[in-house]
């Protein structure tokens, strides 16, 4: 077995607990702090909580379904009931004010009641989604030396007790390992003794009360794809999350009932889906298993389905299915269907007409970052800026800039970096003041590693990035973390890993290997290799290219990236597969 090597932790005030993740020194969080009163007096900021949202929603929207999966549903007012119990059953564990917790389930109830229970006590939310594996969880557990990490007992044919059983031992400060199903091991805490039922249910909410947080605390930490190959936590408090979601989520197209394709470990799940639709007191169904069309096409009749929001891989699929099978349309009730809405990566034109065409809906493409920008299109744009840009954001006070490399402001039209500020952005990566540094420039803008254009009403429009990430199927992979695995292959003397472009994922990961002298080195050896270091498997290379050398510049010895993109595009093309 291979040992990972996933960069170590490393922070500059690692020894300081009173900050919990944002050092009140860190000069890019000062900056910050100084506008606090300018958001707070024109209503931006303030007291609530995403708890008291919650909270407001239960008591306003008793009755309204909250959550539908396969063939059961919860109300407001029932979910209410759980997050309360839950809430109390972790603090009964000692989970409480500024604890980490790890969260790694695929979609289920139990996902939204955790994210709002934490949410009412104080508690950080790591939402994970559930396909990273032990490499990945070992990192994270360690970077916020977590208290806790829930799990489900197995999905797929994964068993997360036993990836998490390994992990135990390494972390004395993760106290609690909390297990979704019907068997979790002993020393493991079985979910369902936390949310059972009570005497006291009724007086659960005032007891509460007291626990609950400020507005300014952190509630979430939001993991993403860094350049150095460990990924990145932008801390979210309570105060900017509800901004973002009353003023810029608020635009995405839902309607009443939203059929949701994403994960809740995603931010396209959590926050611009669950909290969402859990502020205006509306519906998610939850779409369980592969895409099929026809099982699409009873859901939206069955549940009014007004609006879908998927991947772009998953997008593909419909499409194709759609194409193969277009009579079924007919067969069934979904004049409710109002929108396809997509994110993480741009679609082609081909796939975004057929679904247009095929089920009369608009199509619209969203945009978010885990640093806290979240734009999208209005219904009234026409069809090419509702697909083809991510619209625009709606906080009036939001700074949406395009500059080139020396922060200059670039005219309507060019194409550079896209900067921004406002109420509704992160508090800074936790403890981390480098990466904030980087993040942040001196007017404290934040900088998104995304090359776009903006049109002359404000239309975002994605060119490219300027940040080595590799988008598959809208998960950002770092290609130095997969680099820095290889590099410690007995076999290998130079990798490098690069994008490749696909029609259905938009891009996969290709790796450039040069073998040491008098060796040979197969794809089936790499994968193992990496399947060995326990990465997740969506990070593995779906293509090997062995080569001489890799092309690197005269002055800095940098591998030129850009040639071997354009070398494996141009191979791509010749096979026919773009």
């Amino acid at each position: 077995m291979v040992t990972p090597q996933m960069t170590p932790v490393t922070t500059e005030c690692s020894e300081c607990d009173d900050c919990y993740g944002v050092c009140p020194d860190d000069s890019t969080i000062k900056k910050q702090m100084e506008q606090m009163e300018t958001w707070t007096d024109k209503g931006y900021w303030g007291t609530r909580t995403l708890g008291d949202i919650f909270d407001q929603t239960v008591q306003k929207h008793p009755n309204n379904v909250a959550i539908v999966q396969g063939g059961k549903q919860i109300t407001y007012g029932e979910m209410g009931i759980m997050v309360n119990r839950l809430a109390f059953g972790l603090l009964e564990l000692g989970i409480g004010k500024h604890d980490y917790v790890i969260v790694e389930l695929p979609n289920c109830f139990e996902c939204a009641y955790v994210q709002y229970a934490l949410a009412k006590i104080g508690a950080v939310h790591v939402p994970i989604v559930h396909t990273y594996r032990q490499a990945e969880i070992d990192y994270v557990v360690q970077l916020f030396r977590a208290k806790a990490i829930i799990v489900p007992d197995t999905f797929g044919k994964f068993s997360y007790t036993d990836m998490v059983h390994n992990i135990l031992p390494k972390h004395p400060y993760l106290q609690h390992a909390i297990v979704v199903g019907e068997n979790a091991p002993s020393g493991m805490i079985p979910f369902g003794d936390l949310i059972r039922e009570r005497a006291d249910d009724r007086q659960l909410s005032e007891y509460l009360l007291p626990k609950r947080p400020a507005g300014a605390d952190i509630l979430r930490a939001q993991l993403s794809a860094g350049t150095t190959g460990r990924p990145k936590a932008a801390l979210h408090s309570h105060d900017k999350t509800i901004c973002s979601l009353e003023w810029d989520a608020v635009r995405h197209q839902w309607g009443d009932v939203l059929l949701l394709f994403f994960p809740f470990g995603h931010a396209t799940g959590f926050l611009v889906s669950l909290d969402l639709q859990t502020l205006l007191g509306r519906k998610i169904v939850l779409f369980e298993g592969k895409m099929n069309i026809e099982e699409v096409l009873k859901v939206v009749e069955k549940e009014g389905v007004t609006a879908m929001y998927l991947p772009v891989p998953t997008m593909s699929t419909l499409a194709a299915q759609l194409k193969e099978r277009p009579e079924l349309v007919q067969q069934y009730r979904i004049d409710s269907l109002q929108n396809v809405v997509f994110g993480g990566t741009p679609a082609p034109a081909e796939l975004i007409e057929t679904i247009r065409e095929s089920l009369n809906v608009s199509v619209l493409q969203v945009y978010g970052m885990a640093e806290g920008i979240v734009t999208s299109p209005d219904l009234q744009d026409p069809p090419e800026v509702q697909a083809f840009s991510v619209g625009r954001v709606g906080c009036p006070d939001a700074d949406l800039r395009v500059v080139d490399d020396d922060n200059r402001v670039l005219p309507i039209g060019a194409v550079g970096e896209l900067i921004y500020k406002g109420p509704f952005i992160f508090s800074g990566y936790y403890r981390d003041r480098q990466l904030n540094k980087q993040a942040f420039d001196e007017g404290g803008y934040v900088h998104s590693g995304d090359l776009v254009k903006m049109d002359e009403k404000g239309n975002i429009w994605i060119v490219g990035r300027k940040k080595d990430i590799i988008r598959r199927g809208g998960e950002g992979i770092s290609p130095a973390e997969i680099e820095d695995l290889l590099s410690g292959h007995p076999k290998i003397a130079d990798v490098s890993i690069v994008a490749m472009p696909d029609k259905r994922m938009g891009e996969k990961v290709c790796a450039y290997v040069v073998p040491k002298a008098g060796q040979t080195i197969t794809f089936d050896e790499i994968i193992t290799f990496l399947k060995n270091t326990n990465i997740a498997t969506f990070k593995l290379p779906e293509r090997v290219e062995i080569v001489d050398i890799l092309p690197r510049s005269a002055s800095k010895g940098n591998v030129l990236k850009g040639l071997l993109r354009e070398d494996i595009s141009n191979k791509l093309k010749a096979e026919g597969k773009v």
